[in-house]
């Protein structure tokens, strides 16, 4: 999706480098903020009662599949949260 494709572009650099299982998230809106802050979500966060998505949501098991297999020492996860069941990420190589 493009849009999320242009989202990652722009704020993939404001994702610090850590090596704990992450990622870093915005709610969407029509129109984000350059100096938009991102979320650090981690597995417990997405999975546990009261997170802000619904786990059983097969984009959500998709971002949680993507959180558990990607290179924490090189690599960030970056996405929008459209609603509880939409979530649309990236895995991206850091550059920075």
């Amino acid at each position: 999706m493009k849009e999320v494709d242009s989202f990652v572009d722009l704020h993939k650099e404001k994702c610090p480098r850590t090596t704990e299982r992450c990622a870093f998230l915005a709610n969407h809106a029509p129109a984000l903020p350059l100096d938009l802050v991102l979320t650090l979500y981690e597995v417990d966060d997405l999975t546990q009662e009261g997170s802000p998505l619904d786990k059983e949501s097969r984009l959500v098991q998709w971002l949680l599949r993507q959180m558990t297999t990607y290179d924490p020492d090189s690599q960030n996860v970056i996405g929008l949260i459209y609603d509880k069941d939409t979530v649309l990420t990236r895995v991206v190589e850091r550059t920075w």
